[in-house]
C-alpha cells in the first residue's frame, strides 16, 4: 500500500497538471528614455529643436513655449497580461511626460506633426505614433517590427476600439493612454503568436514625434510579477480541500 505522503503528492501533482499551464496573470513595467532609442534614430541626440541662433524656429515658432531647449520626454507604463486560453488579452496604462499628445491619433490613421494643441507653436513634440514593437531589437542599438499600433499609424486597436487618452491640464504637457491589446489583434499578428516573446522581454513601446519620427522614447517590457488567474485559484482550492479530505480518511 502506498503511503500517505505518496498518496498526497500523487493527488496533488494530478490535479495541478489538469489546470491550464497558460492561466496566468502577468504583469510587466516599462520605463520609457530617451537613451533606448537608437542613435539612428535620434537616440543620444540633443532635444534641441533647431541651432540657437534661429530662434524663434521657422515656421512653427518658438519651441515648446520659447524654451530651450525642451524638456526632455520620459514615460511610465504598467501593462497586465492575460494568458488564460480563450480570454488572452493585454492592457496597458501609459503615461508620458514633454510630448504633445493632443492630436487625434487615438483613433488611427495617419497624424502629422503640426496638430498637437498642447504646445501648438511646437511641431517637434507633437505625437505621431505609438506602438509595441516585438522581437530582437536591442535597447539602445536596434529596433524591432511594429506589433500592434495604439496611436496614430498603423493602427491595430481595432476589436473592441478600446483605446483612450486623458490629456494633462495645460499647461501640462503628456498624458495617459490606456487600452488592450485583444488576442486577435496585431500588424500582420496576433498577440496570441507574440506572447512567448513578450514574457521573454522582447517587447518595448515606442513613441515617436515630428522631431524623431523614428522614435523618440521607448521602454522595454519587464515582466515584474506573475500569479494564476482566479479561476485556477478556485482549482487549486478546491484540490486542497479533496487532499485534505484523502489524508482525513486515511488517518
Amino acid at each position: 500500500m502506498l503511503r500517505l505522503s505518496t498518496k498526497l503528492l500523487l493527488c496533488t501533482g494530478a490535479l495541478l497538471a489538469a489546470f491550464p499551464a497558460q492561466a496566468l496573470i502577468i504583469t510587466l513595467q516599462a520605463n520609457l528614455t530617451r537613451d533606448q532609442e537608437p542613435p539612428s534614430v535620434g537616440g543620444n541626440l540633443p532635444t534641441l529643436t533647431c541651432p540657437p541662433a534661429q530662434y524663434p524656429c521657422p515656421p512653427v515658432g518658438p519651441p515648446h513655449g520659447g524654451i530651450d531647449p525642451r524638456p526632455t520626454s520620459f514615460g511610465t507604463g504598467t501593462f497586465v497580461l492575460i494568458t488564460t486560453a480563450g480570454a488572452e488579452g493585454m492592457s496597458m496604462t501609459i503615461t508620458v511626460n514633454n510630448i504633445d499628445v493632443g492630436g487625434p491619433g487615438i483613433n488611427g490613421g495617419a497624424v502629422t506633426a503640426g496638430g498637437g494643441t498642447q504646445t501648438p507653436n511646437d511641431a517637434n513634440d507633437d505625437l505621431v505614433a505609438a506602438h509595441i514593437h516585438v522581437g530582437a531589437g536591442v535597447p539602445g542599438v536596434s529596433n524591432s517590427p511594429v506589433r500592434w499600433g495604439f496611436w496614430g499609424t498603423p493602427f491595430n486597436n481595432n476589436n473592441n476600439n478600446d483605446g483612450n487618452m486623458a490629456l494633462f491640464a495645460i499647461p501640462g504637457v503628456g498624458g495617459t493612454f490606456t487600452g488592450e491589446w485583444d488576442a486577435p489583434e496585431g500588424n500582420s499578428t496576433t498577440l496570441l503568436a507574440q506572447i512567448p516573446d513578450i514574457v521573454a522581454g522582447r517587447a518595448y513601446v515606442n513613441y515617436h514625434t515630428g522631431q524623431f519620427p523614428g522614435g523618440e522614447i521607448r521602454g522595454q517590457l519587464l515582466v515584474v510579477s506573475v500569479v494564476p488567474e482566479p479561476g485556477t485559484l478556485a482549482l487549486l482550492g478546491l484540490a486542497l480541500v479533496g487532499v485534505v479530505g484523502l489524508r482525513r480518511h486515511s488517518s
